[in-house]
Parts: structure tokens; sequence; C-alpha cells
């Protein structure tokens, strides 16, 4: 829920707070174990991740990242794979999953899959 939203919805955009208020207003609170929880979780986040999204970040504008309507969320799924950086894990889909704008992305990028079974 946005306050701010539910704020105007209600009362009208006069009583709104967005034009006063330079900071987001949380109406819940995290105990000092629960902060060092986030802190210990963050540290664990691949490097390549949390570069990602601070260079995702940087090249926003202000108007977008100053917006309080604006949210960045991501879900991390692992998946198995060797651990160099040479290798990638990979993910099969239908072409016709594909939106239209990755479909003519194919052109550009090329797998040889090589079938090996192990009995």
């Amino acid at each position: 829920m946005n306050y701010e939203r539910l704020l105007v919805a209600t009362f009208g955009a006069r009583e709104g707070l967005a034009d006063s208020l330079r900071f987001p207003v949380f109406l819940s609170s995290l105990s000092d174990d629960a902060v060092e929880a986030l802190k210990e979780t963050h540290k664990r986040l691949p490097k390549r991740f949390t570069r990602y999204v601070d260079e995702y970040d940087a090249m926003l504008a202000d108007e977008v990242r100053g917006d309080y309507r604006y949210d960045f969320r991501v879900l991390l799924i692992p998946q198995a794979g060797p651990r160099t950086e040479a290798d990638v894990a990979m993910r099969f889909v239908g072409l016709e999953d594909l939106p239209e704008e990755q479909r003519g992305q194919l052109e550009e990028v090329r797998t040889i899959v090589r079938d090996r079974h192990v009995p």
C-alpha cells in the first residue's frame, strides 16, 4: 500500500505529503536484530548483482529515481551450474513465449546444445 496515494484518494490532493516531504515515510520499524540480518544478507549478494543494480540506478534520471512511485524489485533465483565466470547457467524457453523484441535478438545469439546421456 502506498500511503501517499491512499491519503490523496481519501482526502484529496491538497492533503498530500509528496510536495512537502523529501524523504520516504515508512509505517513500520525494524528491530536492531532485523537491521543486522538485512546487512548480513546484503553482504552475501553476488558482487556482479550489486554492481549491476548500482549501475542501473546511476543511469536513471533524477526525476525517475526521486519519484515516490518508482520502485525497483528483483527476484533472485539461484541456478545450479559451474562456479566459473566463463560458464553460464541457461534456461530454455519456447520461441512462442518470447516477446517480439526478444525474437528479433535471436539472430545475434547462438547456442549449441550437445546432448550427453549419463547412465
